[in-house]
């Protein structure tokens, strides 16, 4: 049998079960470092050396998924023994599911609000779907980070006032992301880009509550 050497196995594992090769470090480079320029290429016909939007979607959704239920558990348990109260922290991991099957179940729905609010640009539902694609990776990893983050002020045995900053910080780089990423994508002013996201915001929101209403109380 050869041998081969542990990093040329993990990347044939990787390509066999997320698609991933040796493109994946530099989409993940692009996707976190560089907002919209996914997107762009893909529009553009760059394919060849980017993870497809959807693999990279799923990819991301599955790490996500891991954290939050590798985490969870014990962020919860730390929370009740500190403070002496259940709070939303002992929903969170029905939450997390709900809204991360929310949001897969929403994909469809993100992208015509995004074709809404965005219309006249002459941009065809398949990019919006894409851009909606990029931005929900992108907000899965963040929220795994941050659950991450949240893990290691546990293991350091730190107060429960400092679960939240983790967790807020990360809205917060999503909204800033997708800000940059909606610039950059459709190509607008900030103002525009800003007044047509606060647009689409509105029309999903009723959809994203529904559902995320819908999924906890039957995971619940």
């Amino acid at each position: 049998m050869v041998m081969r050497p542990w990093r040329e196995l993990l990347a044939v594992w990787g390509d066999a079960v997320l698609g991933w090769d040796t493109r994946s470090g530099r989409t993940l480079r692009a996707l976190v470092l560089e907002p919209g320029r996914l997107t762009v290429e893909y529009a553009a016909g760059h394919l060849a050396g980017w993870i497809h939007p959807l693999r990279l979607y799923l990819a991301a959704s599955v790490i996500a998924l891991a954290v939050f239920s590798a985490t969870s558990t014990r962020i919860v348990t730390h929370f009740i023994a500190e403070s002496g109260a259940i709070s939303v922290y002992s929903h969170m991991g029905s939450m997390l599911l709900a809204i991360s099957t929310a949001m897969i179940l929403l994909l469809p729905v993100g992208a015509a609000c995004y074709a809404l609010a965005f219309r006249g640009l002459r941009r065809y539902y398949a990019e919006h779907l894409v851009f909606t694609l990029h931005t929900a990776a992108f907000a899965f990893l963040a929220q795994a980070v941050a659950s991450l983050v949240q893990y290691a002020s546990v293991l350091a045995d730190a107060p429960s006032a400092f679960l939240t900053p983790p967790r807020i910080v990360a809205h917060g780089a999503m909204f800033v992301y997708v800000y940059l990423a909606a610039r950059r994508n459709y190509g607008l002013g900030a103002w525009q880009t800003l007044a047509r996201l606060a647009l689409t915001t509105v029309l999903g929101a009723p959809f994203v509550i529904a559902t995320a209403w819908v999924m906890a109380n039957r995971s619940g």
